[in-house]
């Protein structure tokens, strides 16, 4: 094995190590690959499934879903969102950097927090916030918050 696959092949393993057991695939909503964090809440009759991905070498934008009795009602790829100036961006295409943290589920709302680096240097977080009911998903609500100063 050559140095720069072994030491590909070590990063995924120790990173598939610190995602543990919650890594799941997401083959069932079209996305061949393993989600590094999964959270699932019941809402009525329904299941709501938020996924994130690794945003370097799988998929940038977490991925929330409905389903029921096995079947996704609805799905969305989070991606696009809006800058300081109120201009979109889509996390696949006009980010240098993108981390998202914090996901938690209280009751019917999901939360999250984008760190994000535009391409254009901008640097900003995000707090964001999606509602959920057993058949529909909001679209994502997000504040905009400036970089902690460095320490």
């Amino acid at each position: 094995m050559l140095p720069f696959s072994r030491a590909l092949f070590s990063f995924a393993f120790g990173a598939s190590l610190v995602a543990g057991c919650q890594a799941n695939t997401a083959e069932q909503g079209g996305y061949d690959m393993e989600a590094t964090s999964t959270l699932n809440a019941k809402v009525g009759d329904s299941t709501f499934i938020y996924q994130q991905f690794d945003p370097e070498f799988d998929f940038p934008c977490p991925v929330v879903s409905l389903q029921k009795a096995g079947k996704t009602l609805v799905s969305k790829e989070l991606c696009v969102y809006k800058a300081r100036d109120n201009s979109p961006f889509d996390l696949r295409n006009d980010v240098s950097y993108n981390a998202i943290s914090d996901a938690a589920i209280n009751g019917n709302t999901l939360s999250y927090t984008l760190d994000i680096s535009l391409r254009r240097a901008d640097a900003f977080l995000q707090k964001c916030t999606l509602t959920f009911t057993a058949d529909s998903l909001s679209e994502p609500n997000c504040v905009l918050e400036d970089l902690p100063p460095a320490k």
